[in-house]
Parts: structure tokens; sequence; C-alpha cells
């Protein structure tokens, strides 16, 4: 059993058990990352309801998430060190986003991340040349966390004309449809309480359909395109057991779905 291990891009972090060999690498030192298993930060608008008691009743969204951590670079070398000197400073030094996974538990987690506005990376040699003290913090604009989701004996969901789907996660999952077949008249994908996707172009063979229930974008043959669509009353994937039906009215239709969790 893994009990952590972050990776991005060529960086690598390790928790070793205590008595154990520790070769070169990075660690994460005990209570040295914070942020990933805790709840997100709630925000909200407040507007107060005039000559009365109370606020108006605003929906909450999810802030971003601020993931910290800290622990030890172990090198045999002076050179070694460097090199995982280099390797950690200089990942997501240009200000750009990268992928991360959470490996724990025998389970893995992916996310984005880029380093935290207002912080720097810290890298401070001990004194040996073989050991030294290193803290990060990743800031994730998207506070959730993803798991590749796949139907119980482990295909995707579809193709097919009707589809029972579900998801694993914690929190409600936004699916992307992938539409492939020929049908000149366009189609309709009929959703959870009488919620309906209605798409007008044309469905050409060899040119598959994608539509992202979390934008409300249609992409042909890879390529977003500007209408087409007449209805787009969008929905999500609520977690756990309970399963969504969701059907076609032409062509073969494939839902993608991560397992999603906060």
């Amino acid at each position: 059993m893994t009990l952590l291990q972050v990776r991005s891009g060529g960086l690598r972090i390790k928790q070793s058990p205590e008595g154990k060999t520790r070769i070169k690498g990075l660690y994460v030192a005990r209570d040295g990352f914070d942020g990933w298993d805790d709840g997100a930060t709630m925000r909200s608008d407040t507007v107060s309801r005039p000559q009365a008691h109370g606020d108006f009743d605003m929906p909450g969204f999810l802030s971003g998430r601020l993931v910290a951590m800290e622990g030890w670079a172990i090198a045999h070398t002076r050179t070694e060190l460097e090199n995982l000197r280099d390797q950690f400073i200089g990942h997501g030094a240009d200000g750009g986003k990268f992928d991360v996974s959470i490996e724990r538990n025998d389970r893995t987690l992916r996310a984005e991340a880029r380093i935290a506005a207002g912080t720097r990376p810290s890298f401070k040699d001990d004194g040996t040349g073989k050991r030294a003290r290193w803290s990060v913090s990743w800031w994730r604009p998207d506070p959730r966390k993803y798991q590749t989701n796949k139907s119980p004996d482990g295909s995707p969901f579809g193709p097919a004309s009707s589809l029972q789907v579900f998801q694993r996660g914690n929190f409600p999952a936004l699916p992307v449809f992938t539409i492939t077949g020929a049908s000149a008249g366009g189609y309709t994908i009929n959703g959870p309480a009488g919620r309906r996707i209605v798409v007008t172009r044309p469905l050409v063979a060899g040119a598959p359909h994608r539509f992202e229930m979390s934008t409300g974008r249609l992409y042909v043959g890879g390529t977003r395109v500007l209408g087409g669509v007449a209805r787009a009353d969008l929905f999500t994937i609520p977690p756990g057991l309970p399963v969504t039906s969701i059907s076609i009215t032409a062509g073969q239709l494939l839902v993608d779905v991560d397992d999603t969790f906060v």
C-alpha cells in the first residue's frame, strides 16, 4: 500500500515509512502535506434584505484550494542534491498550470495546480551537501479532484442509444458526451428530470460531435463550432450509487465522466 506519492511532470515526492531505508529523492515530512484533504472554502454573495431582517438566500460556490507541502531532499552526493534542487525549483517556475496526481491508500486522484501567487519554493541545504529542507505551495483554481471512472465491467459508458451512468465520487460530476453516427436532422440527448440537449447541426459519419456539460460547448471533428445547439439544459451526474438515465434520439452516445471528489 502506498502511503503517499505526489507526481507532477518529472517531479516525484514520496513518503517513506519510518525504519525503511531512504534512497535519493524528495520526501514529505510528517504533517508536511496540508490542504489536500480539507474541504474547500465556501463563497457566496451577501445581499441584505432592505427594511427586513436577514439576507437574500444566494447560492454558494467552492473557492480554489491551497496545497502546502514541506519535507526533505536526500541525496548520496552533492551533485545529486544540486540536481534535485534544479528539478524542484524549476517545476512550475514559468507560472504555467501543471497536472498533479496524488497516489495514496491504493487510490490515485488527479488535479491541476500552479505555484501559488505571492509564494516561492524553498530549498535549503543543511550544510552536509546531501540533505536539504524544502517547501512549496501549490494553488489549485479548481478545488475538485478527479479519478477515471468506468462502468462495472471496466468499459466506458457506451456507445449506445440509452445508458445508465453513475460515478463513485462525493461531488456532482460534469460529463462529456461523444456522439457518433449519421443524422441529417441532428439529435436530442435526454437527461434526468426532463432536461434536454437539442443539437440541430447535422451528424455526419466520420466527424463525431463532442458536447461538454461544463461549458455547453459543441465540437465537431475536434473543432469548436458556434451555433447548432437549440437547447442546452445542463446537468450533472450525482455522486454515489444513484444512476442517471441518458438517451439519444439518433446516433450512438458515449459518456465520459470522472469520479469527482472535494
